[in-house]
């Protein structure tokens, strides 16, 4: 993931945000959509280790929790105005519901909630994301679409998947990733973003832009949490943690000690052509999807 590697930073417009709705524990505030450069989305999503059953939050079935912060913002004016910006958010809570089991998510007033699924097994996602959604700190969550550009000292870049030093997500890029994918980057990149003290703070500013040692920690804590998805998904408890293949598409191999390694391919683009993001099971030179591989070995490796 580009954005993975440390960027250059941005120059950025003035912020100029709307005043925050009043929350109280458990809930999400979503800050009024605004075009200027600088301002940031935030989401508290994350899963770590294989999780215990949810606890802090729940939910009956048919009645929305409402989470903790989120600021939803569009950072190009020459890109997006409000109603755009809207849509992109509104787009952003269609693909959580679209990658999660039991969890239903919809904008309420000014705030993000989620509605459990009547008699729906929670999932290894969603029950982090119950766990965590409305726990710690705000996390910049500034979403983008893949036209985006942020101006670098390097010149122009544009955003793929995310960008650690901005805050960005790319939407584009979770809409054409398959299911495990989105699930796993956006893992890997909250992961990232709260494992950084102070991020909402630092994000964006010179402070955090060129900070290898914070960046490499949170980048391992990243790859880390996306181990844990794989090994509940594939009920292999020794799946190790992923490393970086050399080359490009950017690559991301996470091996098992059972003859087999996951492959995390992430989107890019090629000649105007978007490459989904992937995870297939390699085994002798055989690639399967999780679920092709899951039928193969319904009981996993306990």
């Amino acid at each position: 993931m580009n954005p993975r590697h440390l960027q250059e930073p941005a120059h950025r417009q003035d912020a100029v945000e709307a005043p925050r709705a009043s929350a109280g524990p458990g809930m999400l505030a979503l800050l009024a959509l605004q075009q200027s450069a600088g301002n940031r989305a935030v989401s508290s999503m994350l899963g770590r280790a294989r999780p215990p059953a949810p606890h802090g939050l729940s939910s009956t079935a048919g009645q929305p929790v409402a989470q903790r912060w989120l600021r939803v913002s569009s950072p190009h004016n020459r890109f997006f105005n409000p109603a755009q910006a809207a849509a992109l958010a509104a787009q952003f809570v269609a693909i959580l519901t679209r990658i999660s089991t039991a969890n239903e998510y919809q904008l309420v007033g000014n705030r993000l909630a989620y509605t459990a699924r009547a008699g729906v097994v929670p999932s290894w996602f969603d029950t982090q994301m119950r766990n965590w959604i409305g726990d710690g700190p705000e996390i910049p969550m500034l979403l983008v679409r893949h036209s985006s550009v942020q101006v670098t000292n390097s010149g122009p870049s544009r955003i793929d998947v995310d960008s650690f030093d901005e805050g960005f997500v790319d939407v584009d890029d979770l809409a054409t990733e398959s299911d495990d994918s989105a699930r796993m980057n956006l893992l890997h990149l909250i992961a990232e973003r709260r494992s950084v003290p102070g991020y909402a703070r630092r994000a964006g500013s010179s402070n955090l832009a060129g900070d290898r040692p914070t960046f490499n920690r949170a980048h391992d804590q990243g790859l880390v949490t996306e181990r844990d998805y794989l090994r509940d998904r594939l009920h292999d408890m020794r799946i190790g943690k992923g490393h970086q293949l050399h080359g490009d598409p950017l690559r991301f191999r996470f091996p098992s000690p059972h003859g087999y390694a996951v492959l995390h391919t992430l989107p890019t683009r090629g000649g105007g052509q978007i490459m989904t993001g992937v995870v297939e099971v390699i085994q002798a030179g055989h690639r399967h999807t999780i679920d092709q591989w899951l039928a193969l070995h319904p009981a996993g490796f306990p």
